[in-house]
């Protein structure tokens, strides 16, 4: 993880990196989001965590960006999904019933 403290123009590496080691050998393009209080990110594992010939996109939650829990797995139906989104949606476009 890198952060900025001047709006992009400079980076700077978290010292306890890595701060998601990951159990694939091509994690990248992650979708990190802030959703009631908290941050998730998708993550597409090529050979992930108990991987049984398919792969898939894993769903992490945290508090502070730092600490990581795995909250599961969303298969997919390619070999490798690049750069993963997950997003809410209204249900039958009610706003008041978000999935």
């Amino acid at each position: 993880m890198a952060y900025s403290n001047d709006g992009g123009l400079t980076f700077t590496k978290y010292q306890d990196n890595p701060v998601l080691p990951g159990p694939g050998v091509a994690d990248r393009d992650p979708k990190v989001f802030q959703h009631g209080g908290k941050w998730y990110m998708a993550l597409s594992h090529a050979w992930g965590p108990g991987h049984s010939g398919n792969l898939s996109i894993h769903l992490y939650e945290s508090a502070n960006l730092t600490r990581c829990s795995h909250l599961g797995e969303i298969p997919s139906s390619v070999n490798f999904c690049e750069c993963p989104d997950i997003f809410p949606t209204y249900v039958d476009g009610n706003e008041n019933s978000v999935k």
